[in-house]
């Protein structure tokens, strides 16, 4: 692209740990390798690349000195939430270091921003850079009163309070405060929203917030030549895994994190064994809490590395080479990424009908969606993936489900979403 490459500069947590955080490092890899410039601001660094920038922590003596203050002004401690939950507390970190990029930048890139960014520093952000802004939709956090997901909860279509995750009966709780800051500071900026599934999509069009911002459709980019078919055998001779057996993989960065549904997956392995009499499947497991899973269900099995940390691309791209099928029981997501590897793999999926799953699996061979939290449809679907017995027609129609995921296209959508946002923000200015 030359001298006129877009400048890209990202914001988020991590650039590893977790699926926000590999999704936002991997936008950023995929716009370096189609010529952008591309640089990320994080808290938490796992990566030795350097395009990543670290956040300049505060000297010892000011980070007590605020916590001090911090506890001293809070008229009652902070609620404890259920679940993941964004504060919005200003963290311990020099805050001059997110603005170090100022006049050098053409697109500002918010990911998950819990635990880096406030609502204030948000606006602080377009304030100072003053070019177009994105954020994306990786859970709810954006158009919620703090939580990442809010189940059955549709406060955010309203103005938050009552909090169910903070046992709240109060309409003006902390999420209502939070909403109040949002709708304040945020939304007289022009957002763009990224959502990867229609999912993420429908929480930004129903949000009280946000519901009048701009929401774009762009996946998350994975590498097609990494995530690819593999002979079923080599892949499963290469992890030491039965030959003869039927395998079901089910992964998560943490099984036991109630929303990735692992007792919905436990569920449906009991039932698959009472539909299927012969004794012939075999489960591989990857995430925390493997182990405990494996200890759960009757099948044999075996607990591959933690996700996303101990294992690197290409190893867990060998893992859905080697199943049959991957079993996605999320029952709150925006994705999970993991839906759309798999495919790309040429593995068929069996998922409740959320996000990815409800946008991908439309065609019965790449896989099989059930009603979210129906067991039964699980097992079924798992048990007709295994008998159908595969081949290179699922396995090309499992890829092409999920082509618009290889990284290049999406590299693609980015570039040109930067020129029609360019643009626009021209002729406002």
């Amino acid at each position: 692209m030359g001298d006129q490459a877009p400048r890209f500069l990202h914001f988020s947590l991590s650039d590893l740990e977790g699926g926000a955080a590999r999704a936002a490092y991997r936008i950023h890899r995929a716009l370096l390798a189609v010529g952008c410039h591309s640089r990320m601001i994080v808290v938490r660094k796992r990566s030795d690349d350097p395009t990543i920038e670290r956040v300049e922590p505060l000297p010892r003596w000011e980070a007590r000195r605020r916590r001090v203050a911090r506890r001293l002004s809070l008229r009652r401690p902070l609620p404890v939430a259920a679940t993941t939950f964004n504060y919005d507390l200003v963290q311990d970190f020099d805050k001059r270091s997110l603005l170090r990029h100022v006049g050098e930048v053409d697109i500002v890139f918010l990911h998950r921003i819990t635990r880096l960014l406030t609502v204030r520093q948000i606006r602080t952000l377009y304030e100072r850079y003053r070019r177009p802004m994105l954020w994306a939709v990786h859970d709810q956090s954006n158009v919620t009163g703090g939580c990442h997901f809010s189940y059955d909860c549709e406060g955010y279509t309203q103005t938050c309070g009552r909090c169910p995750q903070l046992e709240s009966a109060d309409p003006h709780d902390l999420t209502h405060t939070i909403w109040r800051r949002k709708r304040r500071d945020l939304t007289p900026i022009p957002l763009t929203f990224i959502a990867s599934s229609s999912e993420a999509e429908g929480w930004v069009r129903e949000s009280s917030l946000f519901a009048k911002h701009a929401v774009e459709r762009i996946p998350v980019p994975i590498d097609g030549e990494i995530f690819r078919p593999l002979d079923r055998g080599v892949a499963r001779a290469t992890l030491k895994v039965p030959l003869d057996r039927k395998i079901v993989f089910v992964g998560a960065a943490d099984l036991d994190a109630p929303r990735k549904g692992a007792r919905y997956a436990v569920a449906a392995l009991e039932r698959l064994q009472e539909l299927r009499r012969q004794q012939d499947v075999f489960v591989l497991v990857a995430g925390a809490g493997g182990e405990g899973f494996l200890r759960k269900i009757r099948q044999p099995g075996l607990a591959t590395a933690r996700l996303p940390d101990d294992v690197d691309e290409a190893e867990l791209a060998l893992v859905f080479q080697a199943a049959d099928v991957f079993l996605s029981p999320s029952i709150a997501d925006a994705g999970p990424m993991m839906v759309a590897e798999s495919l790309l793999c040429g593995t068929p999926v069996v998922a409740f009908d959320l996000a990815f799953a409800s946008d991908l699996l439309t065609s019965p061979d790449a896989g099989y969606r059930s009603a979210v939290g129906d067991v039964d449809g699980l097992a079924a679907g798992l048990a007709s993936v295994l008998e159908a017995n595969g081949g290179d027609r699922v396995a090309r129609a499992c890829r092409e489900a999920a082509a618009a995921f290889e990284a290049k296209r999406v590299a693609a959508a980015y570039v040109d979403l930067y020129g029609r946002l360019a643009r626009e923000f021209s002729a406002r200015s």
